[in-house]
């Protein structure tokens, strides 16, 4: 008669992994023997490591990114990788009419920047654009607007970044079209007139938006944040530690609303009661509006609202 048992035992290997065997004791007439078999070894190295991560498929130099954006068969463009513009080749173009495009950040932090001398980007009348993930760094428009992106078209922002560029007016963007940005951040942007962060002629919608630490000029200039003379409309907007000589964060000509937004710690220079936070023309322009359903305008120096 034979009678059979199993004895499961673990010890730790020299990697840091569990080694686990099973014994196995037969007795057969009264003799018993242990059978071995093969030892399972699991390396704990080999199961933290973590898995490479996804390879980006997509444009990496100027010279692919400018033909992917002329090319008006690519719908939507991948940026594998940071990128600097050429002063021979000059600013991005989105000139497609009908054929909307969409560029995506493949990497974190993907950059597109310029060189100090012309925009980074300017988006035709017609043509429609998004731009998901994407920093736009360095811009520079000496004689005109939009020191990073000037927009006559569609334009989308989703996440992206605006930073360290100038112009005469709208530092980071000038925009005459129609411009949708969330979650997007526009900072240290400056303008010699108008708008440091945001010159707007058009219709502008922001969400969760953050615009700090920009400026226009501060003995003449309007608007550090935002310079309005057409239609915005902002919601969970932050605008601070922004400054002009009128209008520190903003100064509207046309029509702001204002939903959950957070206009604080801005700085106008003006004499005559310039409007820290908000400067507003609406008594010389009667067609010229702010209109708050909510949030704060609160700590701008030296006033908060100023109604001319």
């Amino acid at each position: 008669m034979e009678d059979t048992q199993r004895s499961e035992g673990e010890d730790t290997g020299a990697d840091g992994g569990s080694r686990r065997a099973f014994l196995t004791r037969a007795a057969v007439g009264g003799a018993v023997a242990w059978t071995v078999p093969t030892v399972l070894t699991t390396s704990a190295a080999a199961a933290a490591t973590p898995p490479p991560p996804p390879v980006c498929v997509g444009v990496t130099t100027e010279a692919e990114l400018r033909a992917a954006l002329a090319d008006t068969a690519q719908a939507t463009i991948t940026v594998c990788a940071s990128i600097t513009l050429s002063a021979a080749g000059g600013p991005l173009q989105v000139d497609r009419a009908g054929s909307p495009v969409t560029v995506v950040a493949g990497v974190p932090g993907a950059t597109i920047a310029g060189i100090g001398t012309f925009r980074i980007l300017f988006v035709a009348s017609g043509s429609t654009a998004t731009f998901q993930g994407v920093t736009f760094t360095n811009g520079a428009t000496p004689l005109g607007a939009g020191g990073a992106i000037f927009n006559a078209g569609t334009l989308t922002l989703t996440n992206c970044r605006v930073q360290s560029s100038s112009a005469i007016d709208g530092g980071g963007i000038s925009n005459s079209g129609t411009l949708t940005t969330t979650g997007t951040t526009v900072t240290s942007c400056s303008a010699t007139q108008s708008g440091g962060a945001v010159r707007n002629v058009g219709t502008w919608s922001d969400t969760d938006g953050t615009f700090t630490n920009n400026v226009a000029d501060l003995t003449s200039g309007s608007g550090g944040g935002l310079d309005n003379t057409g239609t915005a409309a902002l919601t969970n907007t932050i605008m601070s530690n922004n400054s002009a000589a009128f209008g520190g964060a903003i100064y509207n000509g046309g029509t702001v609303n204002f939903t959950s937004c957070s206009i604080t710690g801005n700085t106008a220079t003006g004499g005559g009661g310039p409007g820290g936070g908000i400067f507003t023309i609406g008594l010389l322009n009667p067609v010229a509006a702010v209109l708050i359903s909510s949030g704060q305008v609160t700590g701008n120096t030296p006033n908060d609202i100023v109604v001319n």
